[in-house]
């Protein structure tokens, strides 16, 4: 008779995810993850292998949540109000959780671990171009609507907000960025006039 798993696998990897996210790649245990994710230690390595393959499915778990967290933010919005949505929910995290904000998963193993790992930095490197790809597409349909600057190039705008995107999020990891992150949303919204 094959074994059945007895627990929700999406359940344990948003476990393990707030363990990485919190305490990042090279200080997260075994030990920390069977702890957290609430199964003994086979049922991890049965399921998702050594850490490093659990980290994989971690990011690539975390990348599904923003996907699904994008689609949820733009909905019914429109290309410019969609952008700006993405850079005021920074805003809201920041004044949530001021000075304590874990930042962005797939920043912080850009930073801790990608440099490192050729593998892992080519996950790392498909959500930063998903976001890419989201800044040009709403750019694109926002200057066939008229509510963006045509001259713009939607190549080096979405470049740009890329970049602002992912050094906000470095920066949220810091005591009280509010400022910063209003100033940044005011100069997105200059950019796109």
């Amino acid at each position: 008779m094959p074994w059945e798993k007895s627990f929700d696998v999406n359940e344990t990897l948003d476990a393990a995810m707030q363990v990485f996210w919190q305490q990042g790649y090279q200080r997260t245990s075994m030990q920390d993850l069977i702890k957290s994710m609430g199964i003994n230690p086979g049922s991890i390595y049965g399921t998702f292998g050594n850490k490093r393959d659990l980290f994989m499915g971690v990011l690539r778990h975390y990348q599904q949540q923003l996907t699904n967290w994008f689609a949820g933010l733009i909905d019914g919005k429109s290309p410019k109000n969609a952008i700006l949505a993405v850079f005021e929910s920074i805003l809201e995290e920041e004044l949530d959780n001021p000075g304590h904000c874990p930042g962005c998963l797939l920043v912080n193993t850009a930073l801790e671990v990608a440099p490192h790992d050729e593998e892992i930095s080519q996950l790392v490197q498909e959500g930063f171009n998903g976001l890419r790809t989201f800044y040009k597409d709403s750019i694109i349909k926002g200057q066939s609507r008229g509510e963006i600057n045509t001259v713009l190039d939607a190549n080096i705008v979405a470049d740009s907000l890329v970049a602002f995107t992912l050094g906000l999020r470095v920066v949220m990891r810091l005591p009280s960025r509010e400022n910063e992150i209003k100033n940044a949303i005011k100069q997105v919204e200059m950019i796109l006039e």
